[in-house]
């Protein structure tokens, strides 16, 4: 019995469709006859009608069919396998780092200063 149901959803969207396809079309033929008056603009309001009509279909059409499905979690997948340890000794929660002399900014800054050219007045000696 519940098979029988399933088939009765897509009439209703297809009706729902045909029916705001309809009233895209007489809202499309009246901008033509009250807005659109040159051959240029007519040809571009309809394109930019099509293409609303046509997100409109489908933003109903997704709304629709998706609105009665239900999120639920999955159950846990198993864990993935522990890689090799690696050069740092015993395996521990966090590695102890040493704190660093000068920051990332600082030795940019340095090699910057390195590389600058000196402006200086050119001295003039004659040989």
């Amino acid at each position: 019995m519940p098979d029988e149901k399933k088939g009765d959803g897509g009439f209703a969207i297809i009706g729902i469709l045909l029916a705001i396809t309809l009233i895209c079309i007489v809202a499309m033929m009246f901008f033509e006859r009250y807005f659109l008056t040159k051959k240029n603009e007519k040809v571009v309001g309809r394109i930019i009608l099509l293409c609303i009509l046509i997100n409109i279909l489908i933003l109903v059409f997704l709304v629709l069919t998706f609105s009665k499905i239900q999120f639920t979690p999955g159950p846990k997948g198993p864990k993935g396998i522990r890689g090799r340890r690696g050069h740092q000794g015993k395996m521990q929660g966090l590695n102890q780092c040493q704190k660093q002399g000068k920051t990332l900014g600082e030795m940019k800054y340095e090699t910057e200063k390195g590389n600058q050219i000196k402006i200086q007045t050119p001295s003039l000696e004659v040989n």
